[in-house]
């Protein structure tokens, strides 16, 4: 009795060219989770805001924690002004070798509203 034949080609020069993903080390100690609301010009694109972040983050040795970043909200209307609207972001930061502290979590949560202040013109939304 014959089995099935299976043909598959590989394309070897795209495999070898991509960029292979390093392994992270598994934290056992719990994540710092906190939103921020900001509030920019309604002209402001938000991926490119999550770009900076990110890459504020990358380029930063005092943010090491924060480990991953989203855009959970965008809301435009009462409360804000004509030409303005509301981004909200998730943070989560995690250490490796331990339980991150309050003032830690907040130093590194004031260093990005910092960040954003400079290179955005963003304030908190209130």
């Amino acid at each position: 009795m014959m089995g099935e034949v299976l043909l598959c080609e590989v394309d070897l020069d795209a495999l070898v060219e991509r960029e292979v993903p390093s392994p992270r080390r598994v934290s056992r100690f719990p994540p710092a989770i906190r939103d921020l609301a900001i509030v920019v010009p309604e002209t402001a694109e938000a991926g490119h805001i999550l770009s900076g972040i990110r890459e504020f983050a990358t380029g930063n040795p005092a943010l090491v924690t924060l480990q991953h970043v989203r855009l959970f909200d965008e809301y435009r209307g009462k409360g804000l002004e004509n030409k303005e609207k509301s981004l909200a972001f998730r943070f989560w930061m995690q250490d490796t070798d331990r339980t991150l502290a309050d003032a830690d979590v907040e130093a590194t949560m004031a260093a990005i509203i910092g960040f954003l202040a400079d290179r955005f013109g963003a304030n908190l939304r209130r």
